[in-house]
């Protein structure tokens, strides 16, 4: 189990409310950041993607359309 450093004790998740905003925020928060699950489409149709940004915060964006 990874240690709990400054950052990664929680996730920011995102809701899209359309595929241009999903795109955008992923692509803006992506500049620097370890990429964990690129951005995507899913078997199950959702469009989701996981970074870890610049700063060590993790996100998790999600778009069901």
């Amino acid at each position: 189990m990874p240690a709990i450093s400054r950052g990664n004790g929680f996730s920011v998740s995102i809701d899209c409310e359309s595929l241009d905003e999903i795109e955008r925020l992923f692509s803006r928060l992506a500049e620097g950041s370890r990429l964990r699950a690129p951005l995507a489409t899913m078997p199950w149709g959702t469009r989701f993607g996981l970074l870890t940004d610049r700063y060590g915060v993790q996100w998790i964006l999600n778009f069901v359309g």
